[in-house]
């Protein structure tokens, strides 16, 4: 397991609720919970983003703007979702757009950082660690469901399993999502932490999907007994064609930030903004804004959004990097 806490250290897209209460059966419980938190209005690029980093702009944009996405469901799903958000930003900003699909999450933090993507809608965790390698990335908005701008980490089992807890699961098989997702590991391995749990010794065997189906899988197919991912995965799960009816939540592994979408170092400071306007003026509370995000999961928009939102990330991994320290 040391190996794969190192890992976050390297390179690595909320429930109100209490993670010991009692949860419902996921094809019967809420998607994604609202919160009271909201974000905090900061011009992207500001100082107090930046730090005291000295930021470099370019003076002249791109002939084609570079959007980046996690791959969180696989590459099919994400682009069946996107496809008409890209669409919208090129008609309300005049600009090109092209998709960039990576092989996998890290894949999409080096072409950020590398200059390869324009733009991103980055994991909470791919977020923290772009800006920790680079500050000068800038945050244009962070997205937001049912009126909140944070959603649930989950621990599922089967729905006839005998497991009421995750003490229940000492000596079963467990699979975390990417290492690089907040909510498929670094949530849910903190969440087993303060418990006195580690994985490497409670389960018999611990297994690392590619992304969030590839979890559900793993379970489908009895090759593990349980799985963590985030709270709304069973609607591109029945996209891809999974059944996924009985399956049961024992665990709410905490409340993660949703994704954030940036723009690389450099980028055009007018260019960056006139995405950002865009963003934040596609909301579910239009028609066609509903019909734009009603894709394989179903958005509710954008919001102006501050860094300090993603704190409760930072402050996990920074607790998985001293467990790991020597």
């Amino acid at each position: 397991m040391l190996a794969r806490y190192l890992a976050l250290s390297v390179l690595v897209w909320g429930c109100g609720c209490n993670p010991d209460e009692a949860v419902p059966a996921v094809g019967s419980g809420p998607g994604t919970e609202s919160s009271n938190e909201r974000a905090k209005p900061l011009a992207p690029g500001s100082p107090a983003e930046a730090g005291a980093a000295t930021c470099r702009a370019e003076e002249e944009p791109p002939a084609v703007l570079r959007f980046g996405v996690t791959p969180y469901v696989g590459s099919e799903l994400v682009t069946r979702q996107f496809e008409p958000i890209l669409a919208h930003l090129a008609r309300e900003t005049g600009l090109s757009f092209t998709m960039v699909m990576t092989s996998d999450y890290q894949d999409l933090l080096r072409s950020l950082l590398d200059g390869r993507v324009d733009v991103a809608s980055l994991s909470p965790l791919l977020y923290v660690e772009a800006k920790e390698q680079q500050p000068c990335i800038r945050l244009l908005a962070t997205q937001v469901s049912a009126g909140a701008t944070f959603y649930s980490s989950y621990i599922l089992v089967p729905e006839d399993a005998p497991y009421e807890s995750v003490e229940d699961l000492e000596g079963k098989r467990f699979a975390f999502g990417s290492s690089s997702s907040a909510s498929g590991y670094l949530f849910p391995l903190t969440f087993l932490m303060d418990r006195g749990i580690e994985p490497g010794r409670f389960f018999s065997e611990v297994k690392y999907a590619k992304d969030h189906l590839d979890a559900l899988k793993m379970l489908l197919d009895h090759r593990v007994d349980a799985v963590a991912t985030f709270a709304r995965v069973l609607e591109p799960a029945r996209s891809a064609g999974l059944d996924v009816g009985n399956l049961r939540v024992i665990a709410v592994a905490g409340r993660v930030p949703f994704d954030a979408v940036v723009a690389r170092e450099g980028l055009e400071p007018e260019t960056a903004a006139r995405v950002q306007g865009a963003l934040l003026g596609l909301t579910g509370a239009t028609r066609e804004g509903r019909e734009i995000l009603a894709g394989v999961i179903e958005l509710g928009g954008w919001v102006m959004s501050d860094d300090s939102v993603y704190e409760p990330v930072r402050d996990r991994l920074r607790r998985v990097r001293e467990r790991s320290a020597p």
